[in-house]
């Protein structure tokens, strides 16, 4: 299973109500969390891991598009990190089925408001183009944008670590 913690801004643009019930996601990189961002002309939806704060983007679609093309990109995006074949379709096969919770953790939240602003700040200025290449904006966060609250903290590099083989 995987969880989805949706802000409250994308849980109604989707219509849909987040389910009150406890649940984790199964996958060793553990829930998501989304926001929905309107960048005209672009309608983003910005999926942040809890775990790693490793960010996909996705074009906004209705909810069983945008579920199934961010599990998509998620092994497109994991693929560009190197992580290895077996281990994303470990991952990928723990996505299903996908349950839409409320977002709940301030930490994440915090995160996601950067990730925000930080788009915002490129629609207005000389990287709006990337915007438009989502590989490149998922590569961009990854290992350009550090977590402000724990310095020298990148995203591809606590994927790695989430991810990496355990000796038995």
């Amino acid at each position: 299973m995987l969880v989805v913690r949706a802000s409250k801004r994308l849980a109604t643009s989707l219509r849909r109500a987040p389910t009150l019930a406890a649940v984790e996601s199964s996958g060793r990189l553990g829930d998501w969390y989304a926001d929905e961002i309107h960048l005209p002309p672009r309608r983003l939806v910005v999926f942040v891991n809890a775990a790693t704060f490793l960010v996909v983007v996705v074009r906004r679609a209705p909810y069983d598009e945008l579920m199934q093309t961010f599990v998509e990109r998620l092994d497109g995006c994991l693929g560009r990190l190197s992580i290895a074949p077996e281990t994303r379709k470990s991952e990928i096969a723990h996505a299903s089925p996908i349950v839409l919770s409320k977002a709940n953790e301030r930490r994440v939240i915090g995160k996601m408001n950067d990730i925000r602003g930080m788009l915002f700040a490129m629609a207005d200025g000389d990287r709006s183009s990337l915007l438009d290449d989502l590989a490149g904006l998922e590569s961009f966060f990854a290992t350009e944008f550090p977590n402000l609250t724990l310095p020298g903290h990148y995203a591809d590099r606590a994927v790695e670590a989430l991810l990496r083989p355990t000796a038995h």
